[in-house]
């Protein structure tokens, strides 16, 4: 069995709150879960695409009391895969996570 807690907690809800794709699950809370999936099709210009992929990652970080900021960067786009780096501020430390 594993536990976690403290910034490695925190780190993983991060990961799982962006990966879980917002308003698909009865399970979750509305304020759970990340948009990027809508993004998916859309006739946007790519640096519009980017900015709102940014932009969905910190609301989804945002519910979280436990991470007072967070910075997503877009590490590399190729075809239908995006790769961020985001940069967490948590009330346990610094982190940042890839996804």
């Amino acid at each position: 069995q594993c536990l976690v807690s403290g910034l490695e907690a925190v780190k993983s809800w991060a990961w799982r709150a962006i990966q879980t794709a917002r308003y698909r699950y009865s399970s979750f809370s509305w304020d759970y879960g990340c948009e990027l999936e809508s993004l998916v099709g859309q006739p946007y210009r790519a640096d519009t695409r980017l900015s709102e992929a940014v932009r969905y990652v910190r609301e989804a970080l945002a519910v979280c009391p436990y991470i007072p900021g967070a910075a997503a960067e877009v590490v590399g786009f190729d075809g239908s895969t995006l790769r961020m780096r985001v940069s967490l501020t948590t009330v346990y430390g610094e982190a940042s996570i890839h996804v």
